[in-house]
């Protein structure tokens, strides 16, 4: 956080740094701010539902979380969310085209 020095935390200090820099780089190329914003929530769009896939197989795999695996119930809620998440992915994708 903030209230550490840059010596305690130079990872977060460091992605601060970087993310300014790009914005003010971004700033002087002529990129629009908005489409900016535009491709990377598409990016997250469809990156998100790839990531949910990831963590629901781990999360209910038994040999990896033994007694902590999700339970059935969360299982079909984990795989409905993310079945929503890729049709609505999907659909962003073809709407923006």
């Amino acid at each position: 956080g903030l209230y550490r020095t840059f010596k305690q935390a130079h990872a977060f200090y460091g992605i601060i740094i970087a993310s300014v820099a790009v914005g003010f780089v971004t700033s002087f190329i002529g990129i629009d701010p908005v489409r900016a914003l535009l491709y990377a929530a598409i990016g997250n769009a469809l990156i998100a539902p790839v990531i949910l896939f990831l963590v629901l197989r781990l999360s209910g795999d038994t040999k990896v979380m033994g007694a902590h695996a999700n339970a059935p119930l969360a299982r079909v809620v984990g795989w409905g969310t993310a079945l929503l998440m890729t049709v609505v992915s999907v659909a962003t994708v073809i709407s923006f085209f």
